[in-house]
């Protein structure tokens, strides 16, 4: 939605979904044909979509763990938040450097994200933990199926995606050891 600006009389809002066009200073935009930068635009924004809300479901786990491993769980959930979030950042820094705006507000993330909740109220440290594990590995398994058509198309983006991938299934070997 375009608001106006009440100094300028211009709006606040370039263009709700830019194409490379509508791009602050579109001439300096990477070019990519048209299909490619639908696949680069969808590829991204549905990672971010997934990274946004796994950042939710790991900081709602943070704040409702309960258990004997209390405390050195929730100060784990609380590294897991800031991973995703790095990465969600990265990925968003990604979009607007190919000239994509990003979308990551609640009702767009809540209605396209593939990431699953997690049940309301307090969680036990081991079924918490379990739970976060299960959204992380599903994570990173949309995550890496997203990367081989940028392998060709755009291999800086699709190295980007490993490294998100990478960053997941570290956290997500650590929470299997504290399953075993």
């Amino acid at each position: 939605m375009k608001t106006p600006n009440s100094k300028t009389g211009t709006t606040d809002v370039i263009a709700a979904h830019p194409t490379p066009k509508d791009a602050p200073i579109a001439d300096l935009v990477p070019d990519f044909s048209a299909k490619d930068r639908q696949t680069l635009q969808t590829t991204l924004q549905t990672a971010m979509y997934d990274l946004v809300h796994l950042q939710l479901v790991v900081k709602h786990a943070h704040y409702n763990v309960v258990g004997p491993g209390f405390k050195p769980v929730h100060e784990f959930f609380d590294e897991i938040h800031e991973h995703v979030e790095d990465a969600a950042d990265m990925v968003a820094e990604r979009l607007v450097a190919l000239g994509m705006s990003v979308e990551a507000q609640g009702p767009e993330v809540v209605k396209n994200t593939r990431v699953a909740p997690i049940p309301s109220g307090y969680l036990r440290d081991l079924g918490a933990i379990r739970l976060v594990a299960e959204r992380v590995k599903k994570t990173a398994q949309d995550i890496r199926a997203g990367i081989e058509p940028l392998e060709d198309a755009e291999p800086v983006t699709a190295d980007l995606l490993h490294g998100v991938v990478e960053v997941l299934e570290k956290d997500l070997w650590m929470l299997r050891a504290h399953l075993v």
